[in-house]
């Protein structure tokens, strides 16, 4: 299996408190990238004890979704001692979402529950402190896959083992196990009530894969519904470096790999510096490629050049976009204006909704990162709450997390924490193309500017 197919698994030890029977705990967790914090969605999350797969699912676009740990019940079935330890074959079968099992038990003792799928994976256990007696237990298992699984009841001194069939055609695929949750419920008769509760400090674990991700953990005491933030660490095989040495978190949006930071390089791909610390007056009238860094003393909780730089990253011109020793790290470009364009048309944007201004639909919330004033730099201004909507709308649901860099334009530098501009390598008679943001704005502006302006880079990766 390659790093790219390898699971990545968060586990976190959750600690209950007793006295939950008949009761479920519900755990809300949130997904998404450490660095960018833009949601993660279809990653996968699962809960276990024991290694048993307690419940699972996939989060949403939001990067969300939620767990539930329930305790197990069964019912008496009818009142008399048993004089053998006895398991009825179970009805119906097949079967596709439940099933009953009846058995009866001589004296007090604990019964173990286990069901094997036909590869020999162990897809749920149960120990049930049970008095002597007559029982009905109803398995829920319609998270598994259809194909044939082996039931064993197993007691102080004897075992059972059943064969169970889910559904008419026989698939095994393990990747589905963990979908769903398996419950054993009361079923007729009397409530017989079930002695086994969660213990405190019990340890449960909570599994995430998602592609391209490492694994992060961490332990937690959980006494009642709670939500768990789970930052993951992208893969270092898909973090970008540049010449120089700077790292940079990547996203796939559509068929497109984006780089998810503006780019702050300050040497060309070949290792000649890019020209800096131009005047006013040079910096409106070079063709040479050349950057700026936004004033930091600007910035409100940004102190230095150097975070500045870390935070926003560089405002390059466009010749030095254009320059033939490159700006992106190798294997990377500037996108043109076609293939911002394709982002656009991923995000549901088409020509015919955009206005006679070039500006599109609401989708420019889809790629605006979510972190806004007060949160820490880099983030959006928050706006005022009595005309405009600041960054409230950002939801990043696909990773690209745009962030307000700002420009530097023919009379100096301005809109650092509300824009955030991006270069194509597109050229418009004089001018060239790129496309804009802006924190109160739900949409995606594509505009043409002076070529001696300065705005932010993203990088996209070489077909």
């Amino acid at each position: 299996m390659s790093l790219k197919q390898t699971p990545l698994l968060l586990m976190l030890a959750l600690l209950l408190t007793p006295n939950l029977e008949g009761q479920g705990i519900s755990i809300e967790v949130f997904v998404h990238n450490h660095h960018t914090y833009a949601p993660l969605d279809s990653a996968f999350v699962k809960i276990l004890r024991d290694g048993i797969i307690l419940d699972s699912s996939y989060t949403n676009k939001n990067g969300r979704t939620q767990l539930t740990i329930r305790p197990t019940g069964v019912g008496e079935k009818q009142s008399g001692i048993p004089n053998t330890f006895t398991i009825s074959d179970n009805y119906p079968n097949p079967f596709s979402d439940e099933t009953q099992v009846d058995f009866s038990i001589p004296e007090s003792q604990t019964v173990r529950v286990d069901i094997y799928n036909i590869i020999g994976q162990r897809v749920f256990s149960e120990e049930l402190p049970l008095s002597s007696g007559s029982y009905s237990m109803n398995l829920s298992i319609s998270h598994l896959t259809n194909g044939i699984y082996f039931l064993r009841l197993q007691g102080m001194e004897q075992q059972t083992i059943k064969l169970m069939k889910v559904g008419g055609d026989v698939q095994y695929d393990t990747r589905q196990l963990g979908r769903g949750s398996i419950q054993v419920t009361s079923r007729g008769g009397i409530n017989f009530p079930l002695l086994k509760n969660y213990e405190k400090n019990e340890e449960f674990i909570i599994q995430v894969e998602k592609g391209t991700y490492e694994m992060w953990s961490t332990s937690k005491q959980i006494e009642s519904d709670t939500e768990i933030n789970v930052p993951l660490v992208l893969s270092a095989e898909y973090l970008l470096t540049d010449i120089d040495g700077n790292l940079y978190q990547t996203v796939k949006i559509g068929e497109q790999w984006w780089m998810a930071e503006n780019l702050k390089v300050l040497r060309y791909r070949n290792g000649d510096a890019i020209p800096t610390g131009l005047s006013q007056i040079s910096w409106n009238n070079t063709t040479e490629g050349a950057y700026s860094i936004y004033p930091h003393g600007e910035a409100d909780g940004i102190n230095s050049v150097a975070e500045m730089l870390e935070a926003y990253g560089a405002l390059y011109n466009w010749y030095a976009v254009n320059d033939s020793r490159g700006l992106c790290p190798s294997g990377w470009h500037v996108p043109t204006d076609e293939e911002w364009t394709l982002l656009e048309m991923y995000l549901a944007m088409s020509e015919e909704e955009e206005d006679l201004w070039g500006w599109g639909t609401e989708n420019g919330s889809k790629i605006k990162s979510t972190r806004t004033e007060p949160e820490q730099h880099p983030r959006w201004d928050a706006g005022n709450p009595r005309w405009d909507l600041g960054n409230r709308d950002a939801t990043n649901e696909s990773g690209f997390s745009a962030l307000p860099g700002g420009d530097r334009d023919i009379i100096g530098y301005s809109y650092i924490g509300a824009r955030g501009s991006f270069w194509s390598s597109t050229e418009c008679w004089v001018r060239a193309y790129l496309r804009d943001l802006g924190s109160h704005e739900r949409f995606i502006s594509r505009e043409e500017h002076s070529k001696n302006y300065g705005y932010s880079v993203r990088c996209l990766r070489d077909d």
